[in-house]
């Protein structure tokens, strides 16, 4: 899910643009190169074949007729093995480091949509999201395809439903403000299997009939052994 679709959703649900959310987001222009508060983030999470896709989108709401340098924190998962800008920001903007992952730009006038993709790995059908939150959100909203992995979190409870490209999303928001350097995980289940686990049950078999013929074998010398005497 990119481009034009991400920012469908974002405009949707975190402008308030649907019946889920109804306040307009609203960011003050900052001072240069100050953290800033991006009131409403959006983390959309799909699952891969022993993978958990990632999308986060923000905006910054330029409220002057000039253009503002910011810096802002996006909320990518310490798990995270690949990320990608999607939306409003170009290499040389963005910097990931034991901090987390910072934009740092001009901003034109007006809402400025901004995305990152992330991919992580999960194991046995199963992942655990830690992310870093480096500037304070108001309120943090997830999407999922429906029916298709669950998420669980401290304060993370079902807002409801909406559907984009035909496919149905189910709707979560954490039921609280989060303060830069807040602990914020999700434990995520139902992610698609590779091989993987079998590989590990056929070594976990194969060795299992080694150490059984190796048995037998002792075995049976012992007792020709025995025979002989």
């Amino acid at each position: 899910m990119r481009g034009q679709a991400i920012k469908n959703i974002f405009l949707t649900i975190a402008l308030g643009l649907s019946s889920l959310a109804n306040a307009q987001m609203a960011v003050e222009a900052p001072t240069p190169t100050e953290s800033v508060m991006v009131p409403r983030q959006l983390l959309v999470l799909k699952p891969g074949l022993d993978e958990v896709y990632g999308t986060w989108v923000a905006a910054v709401n330029n409220k002057t007729k000039t253009q503002q340098h910011v810096r802002v924190s996006a909320l990518i998962p310490r798990e995270t093995i690949d990320v990608h800008p999607l939306e409003g920001v170009s290499n040389g903007e963005w910097k990931l480091d034991e901090a987390g992952l910072w934009i740092e730009k001009e901003f034109g006038e007006g809402v400025n949509v901004i995305s990152f993709s992330f991919r992580t790995a999960a194991r046995y059908g199963v992942n655990t999201l830690n992310f870093r939150v480096g500037s304070p959100i108001s309120e943090l909203m997830v999407m999922t395809p429906t029916g298709m992995m669950t998420i669980a979190g401290r304060d993370l409870v079902v807002a409801g439903s909406d559907h984009q490209d035909s496919q149905g999303y189910t709707v979560m928001k954490v039921q609280r403000p989060i303060m830069a350097g807040d602990a914020v995980a999700f434990d995520i289940e139902g992610v698609p299997e590779g091989r993987g686990r079998l590989w590990i049950v056929g070594a976990a078999f194969g060795l299992l009939m080694f150490w059984g013929a190796v048995v037998m074998t002792r075995r049976t010398r012992m007792k020709s052994t025995a025979s002989d005497v």
